[in-house]
């Protein structure tokens, strides 16, 4: 019993911490929505009033992809698997921020807190036409190493996009061990 009790205050201090986080999101704190927050400080995003939006999150304001939609996407590990949308009706760019790279394997044990490694940029019509010739598209798409290293933008930005990242934000979400 002691040990349930335990667990129990470490959930209420987590409902804490969580509803302070929704005063600024405006959205239950998910790593996905938080990672939506923290981009649209990082980057000239608008998201969208309505979180439940299909394909896309908002719309870069400046910068070489002004006005283009964008989806952003959040994983605690990169193990180069990507949920890929088949059925988009717009050009849409998925900004990704992922943790650590960690090979696909259980997480049994494992912490994974919120923490931002690396960036990535993909045009995600392009992708899909890459992808669908090779592997099956699905909600745990495996998306080439090469494609992750190419598209990256941060720390490094290989693209050369300029898209006005503020780079002083993601820093404050860096994630330990993690190159400047």
């Amino acid at each position: 019993m002691e040990q349930i009790k335990e667990f129990s205050e470490l959930i209420n201090q987590r409902n804490e911490i969580d509803h302070k986080i929704v005063k600024y999101t405006g959205r239950p704190a998910e790593k996905g929505h938080i990672a939506e927050w923290v981009a649209s400080k990082a980057f000239p995003i608008n998201l969208n009033e309505r979180g439940n939006q299909s394909e896309y999150d908002g719309v870069f304001n400046s910068g070489d992809l002004k006005g283009k939609y964008v989806d952003i996407k959040y994983h605690a590990v990169n193990n180069h698997i990507m949920n890929i949308n088949s059925k988009l009706t717009s050009e849409v760019y998925l900004l990704v921020f992922t943790g650590p790279y960690e090979s696909a394997q259980s997480s049994k044990g494992k912490d994974r807190p919120f923490c931002i490694s690396n960036i990535y940029l993909f045009n995600e019509n392009e992708l899909y036409e890459k992808l669908k010739k090779c592997v099956k598209i699905s909600v745990a798409t495996s998306v080439r190493k090469t494609y992750w290293e190419e598209k990256e933008i941060y720390p490094n930005n290989k693209e050369n996009f300029d898209l006005g990242l503020n780079r002083e934000v993601i820093e404050l979400f860096r994630c330990e061990n993690t190159p400047k």
